[in-house]
């Protein structure tokens, strides 16, 4: 039973669960797309906007549906999540007409950089108690003292420290090992990116 003086209920500990929501994604690259996979599970209407477009039996695959325009997907979202790269382009283009955009009570995570969002944009939404905001990026980095980020109700921030795992660790000792071991066999760094022609390719780099 309940503990005495107090009554057994959910009351106002209830939350959504993310199954069924809509979630809307900028950036639909490798992190984009890996993170499509793991909503996908959860039921989620899960939309997507990139400036370039997955092929169709991807798409089908994540379950996820293309938004030609970012305006037009933002105001379908209860989740808006961020994961394009910092260009000139996307340099605060979360801004206050961006955020408002958005529905009322939205939690936007970015996954990008912190300099997307627009600082005090972000900060002026969730004192509004309309929209919250979470993510491991920070614009400058690390943040000084007085950012605004540090002291807005409504957030989830963490100063970038959420890759800071015992597996991540292992991972990244284990490829330290594997490139120095390539190194010294002569047999060139495994997973190394070569440019060509505008696009990325997997090739070992041979080392002379």
């Amino acid at each position: 039973g309940a503990p005495p003086g107090r009554r057994w209920g959910a009351g106002p500990r209830r939350r959504r669960a993310p199954g069924l929501r809509p979630g809307g994604q900028d950036g639909a690259g490798r992190i984009g797309r890996l993170l499509l996979q793991r909503l996908k599970p959860f039921g989620c209407t899960l939309l997507y906007h990139d400036r370039l477009r997955v092929d169709a039996a991807l798409e089908e695959e994540l379950g996820a549906a293309f938004e030609e325009e970012v305006d037009a997907m933002l105001p379908k979202c209860d989740v808006v999540v961020l994961n394009m790269p910092l260009t000139d382009k996307t340099r605060g283009m979360f801004d206050k007409e961006k955020i408002a955009k958005m529905k009322r009570g939205v939690i936007i995570v970015n996954n990008a950089r912190g300099a997307v969002m627009d600082t005090q944009a972000v900060a002026d939404a969730c004192r509004s108690a309309h929209r919250r905001a979470g993510g491991d990026v920070w614009y400058p980095q690390p943040a000084p003292k007085d950012h605004p980020w540090r002291y807005m109700p409504n957030n989830a921030m963490t100063p970038h420290i959420s890759g800071i795992t015992i597996d991540a660790q292992v991972s990244r000792s284990l490829l330290c090992f594997q490139v120095r071991y390539a190194v010294l066999q002569g047999a060139g760094l495994p997973g190394a990116q070569l440019h060509c022609q505008g696009r990325q390719a997997r090739q070992p780099v041979p080392v002379k």
